[in-house]
């Protein structure tokens, strides 16, 4: 994990080298190719889609020295091309003389067209003769989603090993430190730029509206995760769909007022359970009554591509608040504030980050609610991340995100007991993780999963050393009322330090009027 208080390195400069992954588009048309362009803006990281018009004059002289400047600044380039009465071809022989002119592989050519590429001697001749990467037809039902599926593998197959090394050593000075790098630290940030979160933020300041769907749900850990996991495994996509690793996203609902140590620490224990094969089957086993669809897809390896933490309605927290009979003193963060805490407690952690969906909500809604639309949204088709999944070779199925991609709900041992046994059975298609809490009687969570929950994937994680920074957010809050008090100052700060991120400390002391 990057600590970007610690760590210092000379910015100036650094941006313009970047490597960039440049796409050029031609077409005569692109409303058919929207839906392409902004999956590519919202999880390609320092990728731009320059859409060129072909009805407009078209010159193959400006192209070519656009695309030789790319390349000599370390950029990868792609040029996707419509064949366009032929016009395709001569973008084609043009780019396959700059590629036999080039040492290093960084030119990718595509071509597609409506009706034209049909003829399977006109699709061979733009391969063999004009060396195109990618050749399809339109009318083709996955035509799309197969050249998504193609840029998204060239660029973790060419650009995205590239980027991580010169980030590896920009921030650590040495290469293979791409698994402790955060897309979201503040050291890493500038250097892995989405197009779609650089125009949502120009419309924001502008005063215009924007589509804040994928802000309230965001995707900058899972797809650089993503993004790490197939550059790793490209060599493993023809192998059956159940040695394919089965990739995970965690969330973890509540109050969080205010988020702590712990609440990361659930999520750093059961990610290694998960991920831990034989310490899952070992589990597994223990649930005879498993139905048999739900074994077959935990019988597939695990990887954890992030971490969500959604803090609860502001609604929830009144009422919490109220029936607990909360002292009038103690401070009840707005959602806003406890969002920025997530964000600041998990700015340099590669997994982890806060989730905004269930707090923007106009009511509170229930925990297995927000699980399942969590899980509906990210295996939907049109989200983004849905580019980065694998074909399925037993279907032929591309971006098959509901065979790939899976969410998993994560709580405290306090949950299963509080919220009532049959609440975990309203979960669609997810397996749900009860993290071991200071103070909660084991026997019982125990009981409560072998038996009320024998026949469901709900398993018991225990927290090792869970006694030595055992702070729950009450005892956090009573450390806090004690500051704002002036009592015990010395302490509550000493106990506050060893459970809360600095930043999150600072920012509730000097920006939540403590």
């Amino acid at each position: 994990m990057i600590n970007s208080e610690q760590t210092m390195i000379d910015d100036n400069n650094l941006l313009s080298t970047t490597p960039q992954f440049k796409i050029i588009w031609l077409d005569e048309n692109f409303m058919h190719l929207q839906s392409s362009i902004h999956k590519i803006k919202c999880v390609l990281f320092n990728a731009s889609v320059d859409q060129r018009d072909f009805n407009e004059s078209f010159d193959l002289i400006e192209l070519e020295k656009h695309v030789r400047n790319l390349i000599s600044n370390n950029n990868h380039v792609m040029v996707i091309t419509s064949y366009s009465k032929g016009k395709g071809c001569q973008v084609l022989e043009l780019l396959q003389r700059l590629k036999r002119s080039n040492e290093e592989q960084v030119i990718y050519s595509c071509v597609y067209s409506g009706s034209a590429l049909r003829n399977v001697m006109l699709q061979n001749l733009c391969i063999l003769q004009y060396g195109a990467d990618f050749v399809s037809s339109l009318n083709n039902a996955n035509a799309l989603l197969e050249l998504e599926s193609f840029i998204a593998q060239i660029y973790q197959k060419s650009y995205y090993p590239k980027l991580m090394k010169y980030l590896s050593r920009l921030v650590f000075q040495k290469d293979n430190m791409e698994h402790l790098i955060s897309p979201t630290s503040t050291l890493v940030r500038s250097h892995m730029v989405l197009e779609e979160e650089i125009e949502r933020e120009t419309l924001r300041e502008q005063g215009k509206e924007y589509d804040c769907k994928w802000e309230h749900v965001p995707l900058r850990k899972i797809a650089h995760n993503l993004h790490l996991q197939q550059s790793a495994c490209l060599s493993l996509t023809h192998r059956p769909l159940v040695q394919q690793p089965q990739f995970l996203v965690m969330i973890q609902t509540g109050a969080i007022n205010p988020p702590h140590k712990m609440h990361q620490q659930g999520f750093e224990v059961a990610k290694e359970f998960v991920e831990n094969y034989q310490t899952l089957m070992k589990a597994v086993e223990s649930k005879p009554k498993l139905n048999r669809e739900l074994l077959q897809k935990i019988l597939r390896p695990i990887k954890v591509v992030g971490c969500y933490m959604s803090p609860s309605h502001d609604g929830y927290i009144k009422s919490k608040a109220s029936k607990y009979k909360y002292s009038s003193t103690v401070r009840l963060y707005t959602a806003t504030e406890r969002l920025t805490m997530c964000a600041l407690q998990t700015q340099d952690d590669p997994f982890t980050c806060e989730y905004p969906w269930e707090s923007c909500q106009p009511k509170f809604i229930s925990f297995s609610q927000v699980g399942n639309t969590c899980s509906t949204i990210l295996r939907s088709a049109e989200c983004p991340i849905s580019m980065l999944m694998p074909k399925n070779p037993n279907t032929n199925q591309y971006q098959d995100s509901c065979s790939y991609l899976r969410v998993c709900y994560t709580c405290g041992a306090d949950l299963i007991l509080r919220a009532g046994l049959r609440r975990f059975d309203y979960f669609e298609d997810m397996l749900s993780l009860v993290v071991g809490r200071h103070g909660v009687n084991v026997e019982e969570v125990m009981k409560s999963i072998n038996e009320a929950h024998n026949n469901m994937p709900v398993f018991y994680v225990e927290i090792e050393n869970m006694q030595e920074n055992a702070l729950s957010s009450t005892e956090v809050r009573t450390c806090l009322e004690n500051i704002a008090k002036n009592e015990d100052v010395k302490n509550s700060r000493m106990r506050l330090e060893k459970v809360l991120d600095l930043r999150v400390l600072e920012y509730i002391i000097n920006d939540c009027k403590l």
